[in-house]
C-alpha cells in the first residue's frame, strides 16, 4: 500500500524542487508537456535528478500530498499516471484555458494582491506597471502572507503588497484566471504582459506588525494625469 504520510527525506525534497522546475519551465518536447500542463511521469525518468532516485507513482503521490502550497495535481489519463504544476509556467504551449479557470466578473476576485520588494518598486513605477517577465502570467494572491487562507501566490518574505483594481483592469481588457490551488493569474496586456500603474489601487508596506500605506501610487497617478 502507498503511505502518503511517510515524510519526504532530504533527497526526495530536492527531487520535489527539481520536479516543480521541470513541470513549469522545461521545453515542452523534453518531458512532453501537454496544453493543460500534464506530463507522463515515465517521461521524467530521462532527467538526471529522477535517475538517482526512483521516481514512480507512489513517490509522486507523496510529493503531491505533502506539498503545503498545493502546487501539483496528479491524474490517471487513459491508464497513464500524469502530473502537472498547477501554475507558474513559462512554457508557451501550456494554455490558460486548458489549465486555469477564467474569471468572468471582478466580484469573483474582490481582493487581488501581488507581493514584491522595496528594491523592485521603483522598477515597477519606471516600467509602467507589473510585468509577467519570463512567465506566462503575473501571480497574485487573495490575502496577505499572515492570513490563514493564503496557500500560494506570494512569498512570505515579500515586503510590499500591491493591490489591484480588478474592475478597472478588466474594463481595459485584462484577463484574470484562478488556478486549482487558488492562485490568481493574469497575462497582462499585450506582448509585454503588463498591468498598468492605473490599475493599482494601493500599496502597503507589510514588513511591520501593522501594514502601512505607501502613497507613491497616488502621486504617480496624479502626475500621469497632468502629463
Amino acid at each position: 500500500p502507498t503511505h502518503f504520510a511517510n515524510k519526504l527525506n532530504n533527497s526526495e525534497k530536492r527531487l520535489a524542487r527539481s520536479l516543480i522546475k521541470i513541470l513549469r519551465h522545461a521545453k515542452p518536447a523534453d518531458p512532453g508537456i501537454s496544453e493543460d500542463g500534464y506530463v507522463n511521469i515515465d517521461n521524467l525518468l530521462k532527467f538526471q535528478p529522477f535517475k538517482k532516485i526512483k521516481f514512480n507513482q507512489e513517490l509522486g503521490l507523496r510529493i503531491v500530498a505533502q506539498d503545503n502550497k498545493n502546487r501539483f495535481s496528479m491524474i490517471n489519463r487513459n491508464g497513464k499516471i500524469m502530473i502537472r504544476a498547477n501554475q507558474g509556467h513559462s512554457v508557451p504551449t501550456v494554455k490558460a484555458n486548458k489549465l486555469l479557470q477564467p474569471v468572468l466578473d471582478p466580484s469573483e476576485i474582490p481582493t487581488v494582491i501581488h507581493g514584491s520588494f522595496f528594491d523592485k518598486w521603483s522598477l515597477i513605477l519606471s516600467s509602467g506597471g507589473l510585468n509577467k517577465m519570463n512567465r506566462n502570467h503575473i501571480h497574485f494572491t487573495t490575502g496577505l502572507p499572515k492570513d490563514n487562507e493564503v496557500i500560494s501566490g506570494m512569498r512570505r518574505s515579500a515586503e510590499i503588497a500591491i493591490f489591484i483594481d480588478t474592475s478597472k483592469a478588466m474594463q481595459m481588457g485584462i484577463k484574470f484566471y484562478i488556478s486549482s490551488n487558488g492562485v490568481i493569474l493574469s497575462p497582462g496586456l499585450g506582448d509585454t504582459g503588463t498591468i498598468p500603474i492605473a490599475c493599482i489601487d494601493k500599496v502597503l508596506n507589510i514588513t511591520g506588525k501593522q501594514p502601512t500605506e505607501i502613497y507613491d501610487v497616488i502621486q504617480y497617478q496624479a502626475l500621469e494625469a497632468n502629463i
